[in-house]
């Protein structure tokens, strides 16, 4: 998602630094043979790109950055930032309701945040399940 995000703003003409706490961008696509593709697309493009580096601190107008394994702590000075990363689950209207409603499901982003086809998948499931016992309908989608 960073490296489509980079890629898309850099189109726009906007300086863009993609900052990865990986050994190098689009990581993931080692497994999806994407990360090659990516990278060169990424460099042609003129997307600066810092590795091994985890954000610590925003302040205005600059980000702290700090290193693996005892490296220094870097200060880089940006306009904006869009932080692509994990997300803590937001349980807050469930948790509130699931008392006065039993039969509420918890489902999607709000279980465990990640991909839209698997909040999507997550959907598809608990309507296939409404009024059912649990079951595994769409096993086809999901190969062991």
């Amino acid at each position: 998602m960073g490296s489509v995000l980079a890629l898309m703003l850099r189109k726009r003409g906007h300086r863009v630094t993609l900052i990865t706490p990986a050994g190098r961008p689009c990581a993931w696509g080692a497994y999806t043979q994407e990360q090659h593709t990516s990278n060169t697309a990424l460099v042609t493009a003129g997307v600066k790109i810092v590795t091994n580096r985890i954000l610590t601190a925003i302040a205005t107008a600059a980000l702290t950055l700090g290193g693996h394994s005892g490296e220094p702590t870097i200060r880089l000075k940006c306009d904006a930032l869009i932080p692509v990363t994990r997300r803590i689950p937001n349980r807050g209207l469930y948790d509130a309701i699931r008392d006065i409603h039993p039969s509420v499901t918890l489902i999607g982003d709000a279980q465990a945040p990640g991909l839209i086809a698997a909040a999507v998948y997550s959907g598809y499931r608990a309507a296939l399940q409404l009024d059912t016992e649990p079951q595994d309908y769409a096993r086809r989608e999901h190969p062991v």
